[in-house]
């Protein structure tokens, strides 16, 4: 997340916690944190799936937005109406996929 600077330190911090506690990440004494099968299963179905929700320019795009509604150069209500498009796409590619990711991830456990 640091190399396409996406996030800050603090959420960074908290997304780690949470993908380690679902049992996505452990801990390789000479590498650091490494995706578990389920993680690396997650990640290759959601790219295949629902390639939406794993890009990092929309990531990115949505946080500047964020900041200039922080800023005051823009009205949340563009950067909610914004988001909301886009979750309607992701649900777009996830709902008519639901059983297939589910039969995918199930495949790894």
């Amino acid at each position: 997340m640091e190399e396409e600077n996406i996030g800050t330190k603090a959420t960074r911090a908290e997304i780690v916690k949470l993908l380690w506690r679902r049992g996505y990440l452990y801990y390789e004494k000479n590498s650091g944190l490494r995706p578990t099968n389920l993680g690396e299963k997650l990640i290759q179905v959601s790219e295949k799936f629902c390639p939406l929700i794993v890009d990092v320019a929309l990531t990115s795009d949505l946080e500047n937005k964020l900041e200039s509604v922080m800023e005051d150069k823009m009205k949340h209500t563009e950067v909610i109406a914004y988001a909301k498009i886009n979750i309607e796409k992701i649900f777009g590619q996830i709902i008519p996929n639901i059983e297939n990711i589910g039969k995918e991830l199930v495949s790894t456990l």
